[in-house]
């Protein structure tokens, strides 16, 4: 009895042996699935929205990516919807909203008119410094508003004392202004301006232009202003007070995708698909634009052969001065290099991506990260989000960083308000400070000297919904802050 009491102990313990072992196994298996790097997927689906269809799905590309106003990540896309029968083919630009540790949260439909669906796809968005955002639309390329929520608001008309600006190439935020490239209504001339949040010309600078216009920001807060000047290019670096600091002519290159500067020096990169695949050729051109004809690239990256449309390198310079550059190569890599563009590292996230095709694909963030978006191309084809550190390797997805709401300027209370609310700073002012209220279209319906660091508003005529406080002093805005209003 002892004898068979024991047998049947050890075959017991065996078998919670082999239970343990079994576990780890599957526990081993289940880690292994587990993917522990910041690359979030999204597969465009007609469940999303019933008019988005999965073929073609070649048609669904990343564009951008941007934080919103809560800190939530924004992946946008290029995207080719079709419509009910009879069937129409168009493009638009959804953006899909992941928290800061990566978790998918919905999907907003963009642009929009009367909550329908309408054409058009978006290569940059913007935030327009009153709360909400100001897309470009490269469809009709034209700037469009969007509220707090990403949700069309207006279509926006620049004007200029000659006309209309009425073909809008790119707007790029600058403090608390934005540069402008457009051309003017029943001209061959292109208009390079800076604007308030208003969008009121500050100052502006008209020439004849041809192709290739672009604007980028240089590390001393200058502008560069390259377009073409048949039969040669033009670049012209400019204060960001409007003063015009120097102007080179140079001869035209082919496939001259951008221009990008860090501590004085300049870089060219330059696409070339001659061969087998492609090849991105860095070029010096040296301090201040000095070494005008460059004979051989100080680097040659690499790449897919790409399409047309497809042939974007997008960099960005960090805060540092260090240089981040996306680039399709066989294998999809991110490169970050010094201000004399030396090699820090490389990082590989996905298989074989193309880095998004819109005007900003990648970001820094304010601790260092870099954030891009990508289109996968192996099958199932699919759009990735993906962040790595400033040394390039991948941000887990368990990092707990969430977005650090800065300290305030502007207090309000009650708010939501239904009769008065009391606008508060709790900051020095110099004079003259001023607060300016602003209805969620950009129409001032309100302003208000600010002598006290405290006032009580009460609205007058003004429908119940939300408004846009923007405090500034000395003609600088400070702070924005939404408030609503219930009758």
């Amino acid at each position: 009895m002892e004898f068979k009491t024991l047998i049947e102990l050890v075959g017991g313990f065996m078998k919670l042996i082999s239970f343990l072992i079994m576990c780890m196994l599957v526990s081993v298996n289940l880690s292994a699935q587990i993917d522990s790097t910041f690359v979030r997927y999204y597969y465009p689906t007609t469940q999303t929205l019933p008019s988005w269809e999965s073929f073609p799905i070649s048609q669904t590309m990343a564009a951008n990516v941007f934080e919103d106003y809560e800190g939530k990540f924004v992946l946008q896309a290029l995207a080719t919807f079709h419509s009910p029968p009879p069937e129409w083919v168009f493009p638009q630009s959804p953006m899909m909203l992941y928290s800061r540790s990566g978790g998918y949260q919905n999907t907003v439909f963009g642009p929009q008119f009367g909550g329908d669906i309408v054409e058009g796809y978006y290569s940059r968005i913007v935030k327009d410094g009153l709360g909400g955002y100001l897309p470009l639309d490269s469809h009709y390329n034209r700037l469009q508003r969007l509220d707090a929520n990403l949700q069309f608001v207006e279509l926006v008309h620049l004007t200029y004392n000659q006309g209309l600006i009425n073909y809008i190439d790119d707007i790029l935020p600058v403090d608390n202004d934005f540069i402008i490239i457009g051309h003017i209504q029943e001209t061959n001339d292109a208009l390079f301006c800076k604007v308030d949040y208003s969008l009121d010309i500050i100052w502006q600078y008209q020439s004849p232009a041809n192709v290739n216009a672009t604007i980028e920001s240089t590390s001393d807060g200058s502008i560069l202003f390259n377009w073409g000047f048949n039969p040669t290019m033009r670049l012209m670096k400019i204060t960001a007070d409007g003063d015009s600091l120097w102007t080179i002519e140079y001869p035209p290159r082919p496939c001259v995708e951008r221009i990008i500067e860090s501590n004085g020096n300049y870089f060219g990169l330059r696409y070339n698909d001659n061969v087998v695949d492609g090849l991105l050729m860095v070029y010096d051109y040296g301090v201040d634009f000095c070494n005008l004809n460059p004979e051989t690239p100080i680097l040659t990256i690499p790449t897919y052969r790409l399409l047309d449309e497809e042939i974007v390198f997008p960099a960005i310079r960090t805060n540092d001065n260090n240089i981040i550059l996306a680039v399709s190569t066989p294998i999809g890599e991110i490169f970050k290099f010094d201000s004399a563009f030396n090699m820090l590292w490389s990082s590989n996230a996905l298989p074989i991506e193309r880095i998004g095709v819109g005007k900003h694909s990648l970001q820094e963030l304010d601790n260092g990260d870099i954030l891009y978006c990508a289109t996968v191309i192996e099958l199932p084809r699919r759009l990735g989000l993906v962040r790595v550190d400033s040394n390039g390797n991948y941000v887990g997805v368990s990092d707990e960083t969430e977005h650090t709401p800065p300290i305030r300027c502007i207090s309000a209370y009650p708010n939501p308000f239904s009769r008065k609310i009391t606008l508060s700073t709790n900051r020095q002012l110099l004079h003259p400070s001023k607060l300016t209220i602003y209805n969620i279209k950009g129409q001032q319906v309100e302003s208000i000297d600010l002598n006290d660091k405290a006032v009580t508003w009460v609205p007058k005529d003004i429908p119940s919904g939300l408004y846009i406080v923007k405090l500034a002093t000395d003609s600088k805005t400070i702070e924005t802050h939404l408030i609503s209003y219930i009758k």
